[in-house]
């Protein structure tokens, strides 16, 4: 397929264009820093990007827990054997003149009306609990993202953030340094100086919070040295840690106060959950991982997260020993529904997917769904 043909590929001149699935609800407008393995020798060899399976052995039980994550399937290559049943249905995407193919080694794009061979789609983007994006290598430099992304579990397609569009512009570009910084939300490691991420590290691995881990493995291995350790995460602080998520899930530092979003706390979670006086009166204590267990998706059980807030929210005296004070309304339950409303990730919009409000408070008014 001719890019210069049917197709209108927008260029992404500005960083506020983002993919779908995980990158939309997450944002990727920013670039990335990954954590530093904590050499215990200064003659240590800089570390390298080993993949998740290196960590098997020492670490099976997080090992075992990660890999059905869904930040683990976060990014797949675009082949039925890859997606199942979350493979979009053949052919023309609505509201668009995208047609969606088949190909020998998986799936094509062509443009309606048009008799160009069709190009190859070669990632998808997203776990398919929400939205799924996907994406062709223009070349090792470049990626182009279609325009509308995949609901599996509606079996729909949907433009977040894109609905303004015209029909005819049915993909965007990516250069070298916007795909790069997207692309590392969904894999640990790339290609050195191209935008493919290395397929053996697809997904968010162990890597992508704890560093690159060649010289702690091959210390492990070699019983009896001295272990070349990473970085240390479970003595982190709160802010340490919230901002190791923001990395891709967004911090103050990477949101555009005076716009939708600075408002936008359910879609940015570190973000919010910074701006509360739960964080700011913790003592550097609550963090993402005070309620969300790394290594698994989060829980659906509001009574484990109630069961965090009590913690804190005790019936002692705030004078005391400086603890939260008790609920009026319900001090045992009820917590998140009523201190973490749920809200459209993107209101004004028929995107049917909504998120907790990390910036916890009281509402005395509705929050839109």
């Amino acid at each position: 397929m001719r890019i210069q043909s049917g197709l209108v590929w927008t260029a992404a001149i500005v960083s506020s264009i983002c993919f779908c699935g995980l990158l939309w609800l997450a944002g990727c407008d920013r670039g990335v820093k990954r954590p530093v393995s904590a050499l215990s020798s200064a003659s240590a060899r800089a570390a390298t990007f080993v993949g998740s399976e290196a960590c098997r052995e020492c670490h099976a039980r997080e090992f075992i827990e990660h890999q059905a994550t869904r930040h683990a399937a976060t990014l797949r290559p675009m082949t039925s054997a890859a997606l199942g049943a979350q493979v979009p249905p053949i052919g023309r995407v609505p509201g668009t003149d995208i047609v969606l193919t088949r190909l020998a080694s998986g799936y094509g794009v062509t443009v309606a009306g048009e008799t160009d061979e069709a190009m190859p789609v070669d990632l998808a983007f997203g776990s398919g609990k929400t939205g799924m994006s996907f994406v062709a290598y223009a070349d090792d430099q470049t990626l182009l993202e279609l325009r509308k992304s995949y609901f599996p579990r509606s079996k729909s397609w949907y433009t977040p953030g894109h609905e303004k569009r015209p029909v005819a512009d049915v993909g965007m570009l990516y250069d070298l340094k916007a795909g790069q910084r997207c692309v590392l939300c969904h894999a640990s490691s790339l290609v050195a100086g191209t935008v493919r991420p290395d397929p053996a590290h697809f997904g968010v691995g162990c890597e992508s919070c704890h560093g690159a881990g060649s010289n702690h493995a091959e210390s492990a291995a070699r019983r009896g040295e001295q272990v070349v350790h990473l970085d240390r995460l479970e003595a982190a602080g709160a802010m340490k840690l919230n901002t190791l998520c923001g990395t891709c899930h967004r911090t103050a530092a990477e949101i555009t106060l005076g716009t939708d979003q600075a408002k936008q706390t359910h879609r940015f979670q570190p973000y919010g959950l910074m701006l509360s006086k739960c964080f700011t009166k913790s003592g550097d204590r609550l963090s993402c991982i005070t309620c969300h267990d790394p290594h698994r998706d989060y829980a659906t059980d509001a009574r484990g997260y109630d069961k965090v807030c009590s913690t804190c929210h005790v019936a002692t005296p705030v004078a005391e020993k400086g603890q939260g004070s008790l609920c009026s309304v319900n001090p045992k339950e009820g917590c998140v529904k009523c201190h973490m409303p749920s809200r459209r990730v993107f209101e004004q919009t028929k995107v049917p997917t909504s998120m907790a409000d990390h910036l916890i408070g009281i509402y005395k008014s509705k929050v839109s769904r």
